[in-house]
């Protein structure tokens, strides 16, 4: 559906609630390779010494396969596949060592038990509800190969700022946990997997280097997608120009030096 110009899933089909046009796709790039930046490479450490010729690898939530298409590039024989709840952000061209399908991780994915050798999902907290984290990554465990690993990623939504207590909010409303983050461990442990790393990372977004620009970049680029939703926090009625109060948002959290958060595991699902 279109609101402000923008594309967005329908409400009434998935809990995902950031745009879906080619803005957003141009975001989720960047995001990608600041995240890149910020792990020196696209996987784990323990991760990139696993991978090997002939792998099954899954992305789930793939969006525009920006990761895929890098690790595509970087692991030519092996062999990847990606999953989103739509094609629209799947891109027109990719390797022969991509394959692109239409699924819903809630629902259920299209495959066997134990298809993949790595499993792949990150930045999909504003996607699932509190409750459901454990039905994903239960569907995860199933598609793994026993022996096999899965790799998670996620924001943790940390401090005092505007923003932050924005986004806090904005979460709760979506009956979402913003700290999602913190408890993946838990949840993976819980389902019977092995934590094989944990690994987590911020940027201080109030120091004057290139990976804060980044970052900071990201930030900017996040609150305009998600300015239909943002407005009523910012005083702005519907065709007000948002430029001068993004502007103070990010203000705040350099002065602040507010981190962004992410963390990482890499689990391993028993033989």
């Amino acid at each position: 559906m279109t609101v402000s110009e923008r594309e967005y899933y329908d409400p009434a089909t998935t809990n995902y609630w950031l745009p879906i046009d080619e803005i957003e796709q141009d975001r989720l790039d960047e995001i990608h390779f600041a995240l890149k930046d910020l792990y020196d490479g696209n996987v784990l450490t323990k991760t990139h010494c696993l991978l090997r010729k002939g792998m099954k690898i899954l992305d789930v939530g793939c969006g525009p396969a920006t990761w895929l298409l890098d690790m595509a590039m970087s692991f030519q024989k092996c062999e990847f596949t990606g999953v989103d709840l739509s094609k629209d952000m799947f891109p027109n061209i990719k390797p022969n060592n991509v394959e692109l399908v239409i699924a819903d991780v809630l629902q259920g994915l299209p495959f066997e038990d134990g298809t993949f050798d790595f499993v792949h999902m990150r930045l999909l907290c504003r996607a699932f509800k509190k409750d459901e984290w454990e039905t994903v990554f239960r569907e995860l465990l199933r598609v793994t190969k026993p022996g096999g690993y899965i790799e998670s990623l996620e924001s943790d939504i940390r401090g005092e700022t505007k923003l932050s207590k924005i986004f806090i909010d904005l979460s709760e409303q979506h009956d979402q946990n913003p700290r999602i983050a913190i408890h993946i461990g838990e949840i993976l442990t819980k389902l019977g997997a092995n934590i094989i790393q944990t690994d987590e990372r911020s940027v201080n977004l109030g120091n004057n280097d290139i990976l804060a620009a980044k970052f900071l970049s990201m930030i900017k680029h996040s609150i305009e997608s998600l300015i239909p939703f943002i407005r009523p926090y910012l005083d702005l009625k519907e065709g007000d120009d948002p430029s001068s109060a993004i502007q103070e948002l990010l203000d705040e959290l350099k002065a602040s030096e507010q981190k962004s958060v992410f963390i990482a595991y890499l689990a391993q699902k028993p033989e």
